[in-house]
């Protein structure tokens, strides 16, 4: 049986460093060994003394600081001791223990051959400094028996009440080698470059990975990027672990990474996102380092963290972990006891029942019962494979049968992992299955295409500026594309109809259709990953748009917060974060030209709105809030209005905003504040239709899907003859119209513009908020 590791990088090269060489040394053991026990007689103690302190940064904690003085530590007893380190920056740390961020540790190095004596002087040299040393490491050159070094750490840390740990040449010697610490040693020592071979040049793969690597340590180590977005931090942690691992980095380093990356996520409160971190580091120990025991400790973990879980992508992650698991103790590398079987096999397999009773989700519910019948697949085949799996094949007979009609069921990876097992298996029923297979991919196929070569017209049809037309192509490929393989057709079929919508005037329609494209990325990102970063940012621009054409203030800043996180949590350096200003200024300029046409009635509202404004850095608009209240003594404080600046300029500018609005077809008058009910409406055909709701997110959910049902269904039929006779229609509107205490969303009321304060400096492109 072949190691998982030959296994995978048969399979998947691509996973794998492509670097031909590596660094080799002609170094031996032997020769360091002899080298560092020899330091004394060549006066080496100063460069041992430098050895020992990076080797420690490297093995037991990165925060050390060299303390100055003659030899055996000077006034400061302590060769070498910790330093405080921060939370934020200790949470990045890969190497090394955590306790050392907020403990005091003092290390002794001697390189003289009597150690025992040196070492006992200099544990009480640094007790009596009183120093509150949590720890005591002494660091010796020489090769210490078990027995000896044993007994001075029991004796020292009983004496001074303060553990301490003797380490010595062995210890070094095991550092440096199986650790790959040779590097460090070389330079460290100061040896001759002869004890190393040049490193031959890098694969494409891995040269494009080892510049990633750097850039995602330069982005982690900057603290101010992740504030206020933990869950980013943990992103590029585990992209950094999973870097680390394509270069083929040490095993401590790809561990010390998926460790780093486990704190950022645990500190970011995603359980999502931590069973991410822990499905790929248990996926990594098995297939890169061939740990079957870690595989089983990492796939407790994970179990744990989806105890409660009703996603199926997530829980079947954990089934693909539990057939590994399954080969492990069937190939006797982890005892049946230790991978503890039959506890978590029933674990796992109730969770996956509970979510597929659920019949309130039946894609959802379906994706459980095949992980469901793969893992009694599994199971069948270690525990009774004699009694054949003819009733698991006809179940997924009947399972591709009920996945006919159920769009996001992943159909393609189900097949793709049933066809796997023809290598092995020779039955009637299989076959059977395997036609099934065949049956439905060419059905849903032959949709698929044939829904392509509609979007593909309805584009042309968009780009010859005929909506209408590209709305009827549009909406006649959705039930081809409903399906998880098509994802992405759906996606664009969904964005262009949002696109038509918005050409032909019908923002609720357009919202309805970008909201379903949103909605759906949001619900799987964060489901899944735990983050905003695979959500498309132009269609929760459109959004952000398509509330400024209806006129709701409160939901486009919504869509612009969303927005701004997605596209930050992509900068990859600071010219691209610096480039985000741009977007931030364009939204903050059209919801200005949004408020300046709040009514002469909500004008009291704008209060509240400018604090919020400021905060999330729209100071642009926040600013046109200011001047409808008339607050020019905050304009003055806020840097935006001058003294020698005639009042004339101040309607110029406001008037030049409010005609950028218009162009960008902003809505006529804004809404900020709905009160207990709120009036939604549309104007179609030349009727306008109100919506009165609560004002509470299930009502007004109903509310917004009524009107783009309305706006996409009645303003697109009239060309297709589906509308009934207009005597009735006009009979249908007329009671609507008659609704009572409705509040319409647009009005013809614009409020007059201020007049006669000295003013601001003309805005002409992206300005920082004032400090």
């Amino acid at each position: 049986m072949p190691l998982p590791s030959e296994y995978m990088r048969k399979r998947r090269p691509h996973l794998f460093s492509d670097t031909l060489a590596s660094v080799e040394s002609t170094l031996t053991k032997e020769l360091l060994s002899y080298h560092l026990s020899t330091m004394t007689s060549r006066n080496g103690e100063t460069r041992f003394e430098h050895f020992a302190r990076k080797l420690a940064e490297a093995e037991i904690c990165p925060n050390l600081v060299p303390n100055t003085g003659p030899t055996g530590g000077g006034d400061a007893k302590a060769d070498t001791e910790t330093y405080p380190v921060g939370k934020e920056v200790a949470l990045r740390w890969y190497q090394g223990e955590q306790a050392a961020a907020n403990e005091r540790w003092a290390f002794a190095i001697s390189a003289k051959k009597a150690w025992t004596g040196k070492a006992r002087s200099d544990v009480a040299s640094i007790v009596g400094t009183k120093r509150d040393y949590k720890r005591i490491y002494f660091i010796t050159n020489q090769p210490a028996r078990s027995k000896t070094r044993a007994d001075i750490e029991d004796s020292l840390s009983k004496e001074y009440g303060i553990p301490v740990r003797v380490l010595d040449l062995n210890w070094i010697l095991d550092k440096v080698f199986d650790n790959r610490r040779l590097q460090l040693a070389v330079r460290a020592l100061g040896l001759s470059s002869e004890y190393e071979q040049q490193v031959p040049a890098p694969g494409p793969r891995d040269y494009e990975r080892a510049r990633d690597l750097q850039a995602l340590d330069d982005q982690i180590a900057d603290a101010s990027r992740y504030e206020g977005v933990p869950h980013l931090l943990a992103e590029d942690c585990l992209e950094g672990a999973l870097t680390a691992r394509g270069l083929a980095k040490p095993r401590m380093e790809v561990d010390g990474r998926f460790m780093q990356a486990r704190r950022a996520a645990v500190a970011s409160g995603s359980k999502a996102l931590e069973f991410r971190v822990v499905y790929n580091w248990a996926w990594t120990v098995y297939f890169w380092f061939d740990d079957f025991l870690a595989l089983s400790s990492l796939f407790g973990e994970a179990l744990d963290l989806v105890a409660d879980n009703e996603d199926a992508d997530i829980v079947e992650k954990l089934a693909n972990l539990w057939s590994l698991l399954r080969m492990s103790v069937a190939a006797d590398k982890v005892s049946p006891e230790i991978a503890r079987i039959d506890e978590r096999g029933k674990a796992l397999r109730g969770r996956l029942e509970v979510i597929a009773g659920n019949d309130a989700r039946p894609n959802n519910a379906l994706q459980a019962k095949s992980a469901l019948l793969f893992v009694a697949l599994v199971d069948k085949q270690h525990d009774h494979p004699e009694l054949g799996f003819d009733d698991i094949w006809r179940s997924f007979m009947k399972l591709i049968k009920e996945s006919r009609g159920l769009g996001t069921f992943p159909f393609k990876p189900v097949t793709e992992a049933l066809a796997e097992f023809g290598s092995f298996i020779e039955s009637p029923a299989y076959d059977e299955l395997v036609e099934r297979i065949a049956d439905a991919l060419a059905e849903r196929r032959r949709e698929g295409e044939s829904a392509v070569v509609n979007v593909q017209r309805a584009e042309q049809k968009l780009r010859h500026k005929k909506p209408y037309e590209a709305i009827r192509w549009f909406g006649r490929t959705i039930d081809g594309l409903v399906k998880k393989e098509y994802e992405y057709e759906l996606f664009k079929t969904l964005a262009g109809l949002a696109q038509a919508y918005d050409m032909a005037g019908l923002p609720w329609a357009a919202r309805s259709s970008a909201m379903s494209v949103v909605s759906h990325q949001i619900s799987r990102n964060l489901a899944e990953n735990g983050s905003v970063a695979g959500i498309s940012a132009a269609m929760v621009n459109a959004l952000f748009t398509f509330e400024l054409q209806i006129g709701r203030v409160p939901q486009a800043v919504a869509f612009h917060m969303l927005e701004m996180n997605i596209r930050y949590s992509r900068a990859r350096d600071d010219e691209e974060r610096e480039a985000l200003n741009n977007y931030r200024y364009a939204n903050a300029m059209r919801l200005g030209a949004l408020i300046l046409n709040t009514p002469a009635t909500a004008l009291k509202e704008l209060e509240r709105l400018h604090d919020c404004l400021h905060h999330l850095d729209l100071t642009e608009a926040g600013f046109t809030t200011l001047f409808l209240l008339g607050q020019w003594d905050v304009l003055r404080e806020e840097k935006w209005i001058s003294a020698d600046t005639p009042p004339e300029q101040v309607e110029t500018i406001m008037l030049d905003i409010k005609e950028q609005g218009e162009t960008a077809r902003i809505a006529p008058s804004a809404l900020i504040n709905a009160g207990k009910r709120s009036a939604l409406s549309c104007r179609v055909i030349g009727a306008e239709l109100v919506f009165d709701a609560a004002s509470k997110t299930p009502s007004i959910s109903i509310a917004e899907a009524l009107l783009g049902i309305i706006e996409s269904f009645v303003a697109t039929s009239l060309n297709a003859r589906v509308l009934p006779a207009w005597n009735v229609w006009s009979s249908a509107l007329s009671r609507t119209r008659r609704m009572p205490d409705r509040r319409r969303l647009r009005s013809s009321r614009r409020p007059a513009l201020p007049s006669g304060v000295s003013l601001m400096k003309t805005i002409s492109g992206p300005r920082r908020r004032p400090a």
